[in-house]
Order: structure tokens, then C-alpha cells, then sequence
């Protein structure tokens, strides 16, 4: 019986960590902006990876409507040097001429999903000033989402400067 009840969790648990994590790959970062929600015949993964398209193109753009939108109040960074930044120091510095991007080289997203709380990592090769200083490189980041009022919203953000050729 005890075989049967451990076999039976781990089928479980084996089936809900599957459920909750997929690999999905890179959108068209030119899509136009729509609200941070999963639209008609979208999942919520998709959707996720829909908003980190809208954020790159809104960070390149300056788009201040945008960036509010998909940004949480509560949101904080930990930044290319570190420093650790609220949503006001962010819109700020994309509101200056300090800042500047161009993404490119996108590596797949990874996508989890539990519940109202959703996880997405990936990477890009930018070409970026950020608070004045040139950030330009390789980059991978982990950026949390809740869903509020029916629409996701980044949390919380990090993102790590990758040496070239590295893994």
C-alpha cells in the first residue's frame, strides 16, 4: 500500500512540474503593444512572452505608457551594475537621454507558470546606455510577473552580464 501511494505522488508531482514549465521561444519583439493580459486564444505563457517583447520594444522606444503598464508599482531591478532600482528610478532613466537599446540575438525564453506568479528567464546581445554608462553585452535575466486584476505585471527583475563565448 505504501508502494502504491509514493508511486501515485511522484506520477503526481512528476505531472504538475511538467505542466508548469515549457520552453517556448522568442516572439517578434515588433508586435504591437497591447494590454499586459493574455489575449483571445493565448495562454498565459504566451502571453508572458508577448509582455517581454512589448517591454524590449518600450524600452527602445521610451515608451513611458508601456513601461508603466507592464512595470508593477512594487517593481524593483537589480541592474546591469548591480545597483538595485525602484520602477521610478527605471522610468526616470528611460525618460533621459542616458539611456538606449537595441536588442538582438534572443536566446529562448523559458516560461513557468504557478498560479498567479510566473517566472521567465531568457537572454539577449544589446547594444545599451543605461544611467549614462555604456552596458553594452551579452546578457541573461530572470523576471517575475503577478497577475493583477486579470493582467500580468513584472515584480521583480535581474539581470547578469554574460562573458562572450561563454555558456
Amino acid at each position: 500500500m505504501k508502494n502504491i501511494l509514493i508511486t501515485a505522488l511522484l506520477v503526481g508531482a512528476t505531472s504538475f512540474s511538467s505542466a508548469c514549465t515549457r520552453e517556448i521561444s522568442k516572439t517578434d519583439p515588433t508586435q504591437s503593444a497591447a494590454p499586459s493580459t493574455a489575449g483571445a486564444g493565448e495562454n498565459d505563457e504566451q502571453a508572458l512572452i508577448r509582455i517581454e517583447g512589448e517591454w524590449g520594444d518600450a524600452m527602445t522606444k521610451h515608451d513611458m505608457v508601456a513601461l508603466d503598464r507592464i512595470l508593477g508599482d512594487d517593481h524593483t531591478v537589480i541592474s546591469k551594475d548591480g545597483r538595485v532600482h525602484t520602477k521610478a528610478e527605471e522610468l526616470a532613466n528611460y525618460r533621459s537621454d542616458e539611456s538606449s537599446n537595441e536588442l538582438s540575438d534572443f536566446e529562448p525564453m523559458k516560461v513557468r507558470v504557478f498560479g498567479d506568479t510566473a517566472v521567465v528567464t531568457g537572454g539577449q546581445r544589446e547594444k545599451s546606455l543605461n544611467f549614462g554608462k555604456d552596458t553594452s553585452g551579452f546578457y541573461r535575466w530572470t523576471d517575475v510577473f503577478v497577475r493583477r486584476d486579470e493582467r500580468w505585471q513584472a515584480v521583480a527583475s535581474e539581470l547578469t552580464r554574460v562573458e562572450e563565448g561563454k555558456p
